[in-house]
């Protein structure tokens, strides 16, 4: 091993980046990009001859989705070159990423590659760290190394430019480079010393958008798959495959090119909605558009469903697992973990998201994933993926087993998206505070702008599946406004002592079970009570009423009234 050394490289910003978004493809093409980054980084450790990747697992394939990192083992002559290296061969990507974009959009082509500002922010925008240390007992150097890098990215190196004028609308903190609409913001535009305009038929960039650089090329990267839905594209995907593709592609006609999902919606065929997104040259068709808009739903009794969700989640407490708190920090156990980790990955990918139906993956790398999902198909989905992880990744058979928490987020698809994504990652936050963790937070957006969020281990997100198949079953959901309204002045701030919360378990839940009997319809008392102990709903209650028991004080319990209704109240938007 005296001729070896471990080497971490990883690369910033990652969430923030990918976060910054106001379209889907946005937050898909942004993870791709560092994806397709990391790639690079990777390709050129394997032209090292004597490398050893340990993290991620490649065997010959890459992830579906790179994490923002990665370990290898180089020989000791190449460890002070090949972290510049990589650093040179990113940016170049990037600049060449950019220069592809703007081949398609951009007028005067030549003159904008020569664009002093791009450069300056495209060059800039790339934080990559690495450490390496001679390799001789991988534990101990794994350890230390983890140690250095996180010195070396306290400290970043960049160079100093000015930002003087508007900033991008997307990540608002470079100066925008580029624009679409005649109608541009003209004090803005005074602002800016090089200020492009795009071509009028690039609907990409909307009237009232800017753009810089970096954020551009996020926006138009070839490889981010053009036909990406947008959120009205996820929330209908479900519905539309039981339409006849003919009849889809014929209404779709209708608009030529400027086709976008949220025309399949009545609402938005209105003079001002074809205005707004360049589809004045067909407004004297709204009628005849109107009318095929009512034929096509009408004929196919269809209810066009309005929400969407997107999933964040996150492996529990990794770095413990990977530092040796927990887990063996060998060099097989780490290989051992990112083998798993990258078949779950990949199974995520093609077995889970095996049907445009459920939705669309925007990443499953290392120990996290992210993806839009169809509601219609959420608790399939998750399922899929808590099956997929317990089989592949769960299990080490040494220390204690892994588990993952997720943000769960229900939306309108006209909510911005940097709200929905807040909250994501909001609610797998909270979901990570939970005692051992392996739990979600799920939160609804309404479109009225109201919030109901719930916080429970997955054994409880299971009631909420439960729940909505009663509602299937032919309950009504009344109950949940009456029982909220009955239990909410009774538990609210009230502190209790053990025995008196267990006494106050009783009532609940047998006041609940009463509502939903009487909630039945079309359905004799006897078959209504067989539904509920078929679905086991006592002690799946009672287990959801235990978790939200909490002790502030010695002795001293109070009764979360608010998350347990709010779990009733999400299974009731279901």
């Amino acid at each position: 091993m005296d001729n070896k050394s471990l080497f971490i490289l990883t690369i910033s910003p990652v969430q923030s980046f990918i976060a910054q978004a106001r379209k889907t493809v946005d937050l898909f093409g942004g993870s791709k990009l560092l994806s397709d980054l990391i790639q690079v980084a990777i390709e050129e450790i394997k032209k090292i001859q004597g490398h050893e990747m340990i993290f991620p697992h490649q065997n010959g394939k890459a992830y579906p989705s790179n994490p923002n990192r990665f370990i290898a083992i180089i020989p000791k002559d190449k460890a002070n070159e090949i972290g510049k290296t990589i650093k040179d061969k990113m940016n170049k990507e990037l600049i060449k990423y950019f220069g592809e974009a703007i081949d398609k959009v951009v007028k005067n082509v030549f003159f904008i590659k020569q664009c002093e500002k791009c450069l300056l922010q495209l060059n800039n925008f790339l934080n990559v760290s690495w450490v390496t240390l001679p390799f001789k007992d991988y534990n101990k150097d794994y350890s230390r190394l983890e140690s250095l890098l996180g010195a070396v990215k306290n400290v970043r190196t960049f160079e100093q430019y000015p930002e003087t004028g508007a900033k991008c609308s997307l990540c608002g903190e470079r100066d925008f480079v580029f624009y679409r609409c005649v109608n541009a913001p003209k004090r803005a535009l005074s602002k800016q010393t090089a200020a492009f305009k795009v071509a009028d038929s690039c609907k990409r960039i909307e009237e009232n958008e800017v753009l810089c650089a970096v954020c551009f090329t996020k926006r138009f990267y070839d490889k981010s798959n053009k036909s990406f839905p947008s959120t009205a594209g996820i929330a209908l995907s479900y519905t539309l495959q039981k339409l006849d593709d003919g009849k889809i592609n014929a209404y779709k006609n209708l608009f030529n090119s400027n086709f976008d999902e949220q025309l399949f919606y009545e609402k938005n065929l209105t003079p001002d909605y074809f205005k707004k997104h360049g589809l004045e040259s067909i407004v004297k068709y709204l009628p005849k558009i109107r009318q095929e808009n009512r034929e096509l739903a009408k004929n196919n009794d269809l209810s066009l469903n309005k929400y969407y969700a997107l999933i964040m989640l996150d492996v529990d407490d990794m770095g413990k697992h990977l530092s040796g708190k927990w887990l063996d920090n060998s060099e097989e156990s780490h290989k051992s973990l990112s083998k798993r980790l990258s078949k779950f990955g990949t199974e995520v990918q093609k077995k889970v998201f095996n049907n445009e139906s459920k939705g669309k993956l925007i990443y499953a790398g290392g120990d996290d994933v992210m993806a839009f999902v169809n509601i219609n198909e959420l608790f399939c989905v998750v399922k899929k993926m808590r099956y997929k992880f317990n089989k592949y990744v769960a299990q080490d058979g040494a220390g204690k087993n892994l588990t993952f928490s997720a943000g769960i987020v229900i939306a309108h698809y006209k909510s911005p998206l940097s709200e929905v994504i807040s909250w994501a990652r909001r609610m797998e936050k909270e979901a990570k505070e939970v005692d051992d963790k392996n739990a979600f937070g799920l939160a609804l957006m309404t479109h009225s702008g109201n919030i109901i969020k719930t916080v429970g281990k997955w054994k409880n997100f299971d009631l909420i599946e439960k729940l909505v198949s009663l509602s299937e079953e032919g309950f009504s959901d009344k109950y949940v406004f009456t029982f909220k309204q009955e239990m909410t002045p009774l538990f609210d701030g009230s502190k209790w002592s053990y025995d008196e919360l267990d006494d106050a378990k009783d009532m609940v839940l047998t006041e609940l079970e009463r509502l939903i009997l009487r909630a039945k319809q079309n359905l004799k008392k006897e078959d209504a009570v067989k539904k509920l102990e078929e679905y086991n709903l006592h002690q799946e209650l009672e287990r959801f009423f235990y978790f939200n028991l909490h002790e502030p004080y010695v002795n001293k319990y109070y009764f979360d009234i608010d998350n347990f209704s709010s779990l009733l109240e999400a299974a009731r938007f279901f």
